[in-house]
């Protein structure tokens, strides 16, 4: 087991103190443990490798990408990785292939797809996963299947298109990653559609790790009438069962989400461009 580094390569918040880090509407993570690193998403285009570059972070020495799920806001900078690392496989679910998925939020239907022509052009740079596995001996991919917590009110507005049927998005696409440490997991889930504490849950039952040191990642709390109430009730239950989790959120957390997780989770941190988490 091994101590666990994450930078924030790009997230929506521009670094308050480096001005020279391009900033947008998307996610990339790079994640280091012990000697393993890895890319966990591109962002919505190749900012995160300009980022990269200047935070001195060589995304040409690489063990291996993971894609968390198949939004163009993580997954648009797909094509600027796979010209720049020409050797690295990026771990991603198999229901990602032919999958088209689309956003209503801002009252028209957008495409926000990966973009599928990638998986063709480059089929040897793909490793798909069906289910949860382990891809180091202390790395794993989770596929979230509990549901004992409800889901992001916000996954309302998404819709996926499959073999010419469309339906909700059921985020059967989303992986997470838990990574154990002698401290406990460390779990990240970019956007946590299936909900963060379903998440947390299924990473302690394939792991067997029952501490949880920190989740890491956006919990898909959007802006909306509602997240006041689903915000309050999502930190009552990480308080009282994960009172000792590092909470380190950003990018689909709106901000009042955020201002309201501060206030009532003692172990709650906002993170942004640039950042460096070291647990």
């Amino acid at each position: 087991m091994a101590t666990c580094k994450i930078t924030i390569l790009v997230d929506n918040q521009p670094s308050p103190d480096n001005g020279s880090l391009k900033h947008e509407h998307g996610l990339a993570m790079l994640v280091q443990v012990g000697e393993w690193r890895a890319l966990c998403d591109m962002g919505a285009s190749d900012a995160f490798i300009h980022n990269a570059d200047a935070l001195a972070c060589n995304l040409s020495r690489l063990n291996a990408a993971i894609l968390s799920h198949g939004h163009a806001d993580h997954s648009g900078g797909l094509e600027a990785f796979l010209s720049a690392n020409t050797s690295t496989h990026v771990w991603l679910s198999s229901h990602i292939k032919g999958l088209a998925c689309y956003s209503s939020r801002r009252g028209s239907l957008n495409d926000i797809s990966t973009d599928n022509a990638l998986f063709e052009r480059y089929p040897e740079r793909f490793r798909w996963v069906d289910d949860s596995c382990w891809i180091t001996p202390s790395v794993a991919l989770i596929k979230a299947a509990t549901t004992t917590f409800p889901l992001p009110q916000g996954n309302r507005f998404l819709t996926a298109t499959k073999a010419g049927e469309s339906n909700y998005d059921d985020f059967s696409h989303e992986l997470s990653l838990a990574i154990t440490t002698p401290q406990g997991l460390v779990i990240i889930s970019a956007c946590s559609h299936k909900g963060a504490l379903n998440i947390i849950q299924d990473c302690i039952a394939f792991t067997g790790e029952q501490r949880v040191k920190a989740f890491v990642g956006g919990l898909h709390l959007v802006d909306m009438p509602s997240v006041e109430e689903e915000t309050r009730r999502f930190s009552d239950i990480l308080t009282r069962f994960y009172p000792q989790t590092a909470l380190f959120t950003g990018h689909c957390t709106c901000e009042t989400a955020k201002k309201l997780l501060c206030e009532t989770h003692s172990q709650a941190n906002i993170f942004h461009t640039g950042m460096e988490i070291l647990l």
